[in-house]
């Protein structure tokens, strides 16, 4: 019988464990893992699922499945590869997309990068009878005509930004990731008079709270930056105002896959500071699992990393004085 480990809202473990042919309790989840791999042009390997599935027969898909009861994420993303492909992967080789949720899974979608033909996979019996490379005009075509199974095309579109990024492109033409990154803050009024600050739980690191973050795209200033990231992680509206803190930190260089293409003499990457107001609801996006408002010394105390509370106390600090815009 195969188990599942059970999980809460925000991914703490239940502690039990849950047979795989029984509807999952409501309010808790399982973990699922989807792998896209990726040869050295940027082809996308495809399977196509055994005519005699129950869901989705015939259709192309990624490597997926679900974690058994015991295993880690990325240790279940390397025996799936393995059993539908053939492909044999470290963890450390596996790079995190971003997570998705379902009503009852918290899916991780991973990235690798392997080539290998076609003729040299093995497929395993009963869940996938086909394979092939594809290009990614080819993939989106396949998306468009639904001959790709509906969730794996939905899941990617809630991550394909980071996916783009890893390819080292965008739809519509390249961008290369530049050595600056950005880091917003949202905020607001209470019914109290009070500010709030939305911290947003990071999918591939649950006890990373921050604000919403990303890098800057060739092409942007970091302005504009600024307003893409808080659109694409929060649903925030582009005309919503934005305010520049004067906070600034630096990270390394090789923190991220980029830094390649950067050239040795970038050694370390600017993070700049921002703030925007806004009383919407937030649509989150696949790198966080969750979103909280909080007054400041709580959200001060949810964020993890040191820079990031010094931008938030200054934040802080410029509304209760009023000095924000300058």
């Amino acid at each position: 019988m195969e188990l599942w480990d059970l999980y809460d809202a925000t991914r703490r473990p239940l502690h039990q464990t849950h047979p795989r042919s029984d509807e999952t309790p409501a309010g808790t989840y399982h973990i699922v893992v989807e792998i896209w791999t990726i040869d050295d042009d940027g082809n996308v390997l495809l399977t196509l699922r055994d005519p005699n599935k129950e869901t989705y027969p015939n259709k192309w898909e990624n490597t997926g499945g679900s974690a058994l009861s015991g295993e880690t994420s990325r240790r279940a993303a390397v025996r799936e590869l393995r059993e539908e492909t053939g492909i044999i992967a470290s963890e450390d080789a596996l790079v995190l997309l971003g997570t998705y949720r379902t009503s009852s899974a918290f899916v991780d979608i991973y990235l690798l990068r392997r080539s290998i033909p076609v003729a040299q996979l093995t497929l395993q019996p009963g869940e996938t009878i086909d394979a092939k490379w594809v290009s990614l005009a080819e993939l989106d075509e396949l998306i468009q005509d639904q001959s790709i199974a509906l969730p794996v095309g939905t899941r990617l579109e809630a991550i394909r930004e980071a996916f783009d990024e890893q390819l080292g492109k965008r739809i519509g033409g390249s961008a290369m990731r530049q050595p600056q990154n950005v880091h917003v803050y949202l905020y607001r009024k209470n019914g109290g008079d009070q500010f709030e600050y939305a911290i947003f739980q990071r999918a591939d690191d649950a006890k990373c709270w921050q604000g919403i973050s990303g890098g800057v795209e060739e092409g942007e200033t970091i302005e504009q930056a600024a307003a893409r990231e808080a659109f694409e992680e929060g649903g925030v509206p582009a005309n919503t105002p934005l305010y520049r803190l004067d906070t600034v930190s630096y990270l390394p260089a090789d923190t991220f896959a980029a830094h390649r293409q950067w050239g040795k003499d970038v050694v370390v990457c600017p993070m700049l500071f921002f703030a925007m107001p806004f009383t919407g609801d937030i649509r989150l996006s696949g790198e966080h699992l969750n979103v909280m408002w909080h007054t400041y010394q709580p959200a001060y105390d949810l964020v993890y990393w040191h820079d990031q509370k010094t931008a938030l106390w200054e934040l802080n600090q410029r509304l209760l004085r009023n000095n924000l815009l300058r």
